[in-house]
C-alpha cells in the first residue's frame, strides 16, 4: 500500500494489494489480509479510520498458485503452435504472445501497439480485475517486470497486421473480465489446449528455456523475475536425460585421471 494514508485505504486497494501478490499461496495471502486487517483495528480503536476495510464481504483471495504446476509436453506444446492459424484476430495476438514471449496474462492484455518498436515488445504494464470485470491497468508485478522481449518471426506473423495505436488485445481500452472469459472460451473451442491456461504456457516456455541454457541472467531478462534464486527454484526441474549425462561426465572425470599414470 505504499505511502498510503491510513485513512484513504478503501476495499479495492486492499483487493488490489492481494491480487498483485496471487502468485502466493491462498494461506500466505490470507495472513497478509489478517495481519493488515489487525493493524487497521487499531485504527479503528483510536478513531483514525470510520470503519475496516478488511471487513468487507467483496474481498476475494485471488491465489492462483497451485500445488504444484507441471510444464506442458514439449509435443503438446507444439502442437498447439501448429493450431494457431485455425484462430483469427484478438484470440490468435493473445495466444501468440503467451506461446512465443513468457509474457504474464496480465502484462499481455496491458501491451499496446505503441509498446512494439526496434524489434521488441516493451512490457510496461500490467492489467488486473480487481472489481471482478473492469480492468485496472497497472505497472508489472516487479521492477524487474519492465523489460524487453525479442520478436520472433512466427510472433510477428500472427500479430500481423500491426496498427498504429491502442491495446493490442482490446483497442482504446483493455478487455473486461466478462469479454476476456468470452475470449478464452472461443480459444479452448478452437484450438486443444491440452489442458493448459495462459501461466502454464509461461510455466512451459520458461522451462524449456531454462532446459536449453546456462544462461539463466538472459531468461531471467524475458521472464522478468525479480532475482535468479527465484527463476531456478521454480522453473530448474531435474530431467532424467540431463541426469544420465552428467553421470557420464562425472564418471569421465573421476576415473579417466585417475587411469593414467602421474609424472612430475
Amino acid at each position: 500500500l505504499g505511502q498510503m494514508d491510513i485513512a484513504s485505504i478503501s476495499v479495492s486497494d486492499v483487493q488490489m494489494m492481494l491480487d498483485k501478490y496471487d502468485r502466493l499461496s491462498r494461506k500466505t495471502l490470507k495472513e497478509m489480509k489478517s495481519t493488515l486487517s489487525q493493524v487497521l483495528k487499531y485504527a479503528l480503536s483510536d478513531e483514525l479510520i470510520r470503519k475496516n476495510p478488511c471487513d468487507s464481504v467483496d474481498i476475494v483471495i485471488p491465489s492462483s498458485r497451485k500445488s504444484e504446476r507441471k510444464a506442458l509436453m514439449l509435443a503438446d506444446y507444439q502442437d498447439i503452435i501448429s493450431h494457431l492459424q485455425s484462430l483469427t484476430g484478438k484470440e490468435k495476438r493473445f495466444l501468440a504472445l503467451c506461446l512465443f514471449t513468457a509474457m504474464r496474462r496480465g502484462e499481455v492484455l496491458g501491451l499496446r501497439w505503441e509498446d512494439i518498436y526496434s524489434g521488441a515488445i516493451h512490457v510496461k504494464r500490467n492489467v488486473t480485475h480487481p472489481q471482478k470485470n473492469q480492468p485496472c491497468i497497472t505497472t508489472p508485478k516487479t521492477k524487474a517486470g519492465i523489460r524487453t522481449i525479442p520478436m520472433i518471426e512466427p510472433l510477428k506473423q500472427a500479430l500481423s497486421p500491426f496498427e498504429e495505436t491502442g491495446f493490442i488485445i482490446g483497442g482504446e481500452k483493455p478487455v473486461t473480465m466478462t469479454m476476456y472469459n468470452s475470449m478464452w472460451r472461443h480459444i479452448l473451442e478452437s484450438v486443444d489446449m491440452h489442458g493448459a491456461t495462459p501461466h502454464v504456457l509461461r510455466h512451459s516456455y520458461l522451462t524449456y528455456a531454462v532446459g536449453a541454457t546456462t544462461d539463466f541472467k538472459t531468461i531471467q531478462g524475458i521472464s522478468g523475475h525479480s532475482d535468479v534464486f527465484t527463476l531456478m527454484n521454480r522453473y530448474a526441474h531435474p530431467q532424467e536425460d540431463k541426469k544420465v549425462e552428467l553421470a557420464e561426465e562425472m564418471t569421465r572425470i573421476l576415473t579417466e585421471d585417475a587411469a593414467s599414470p602421474k609424472t612430475l
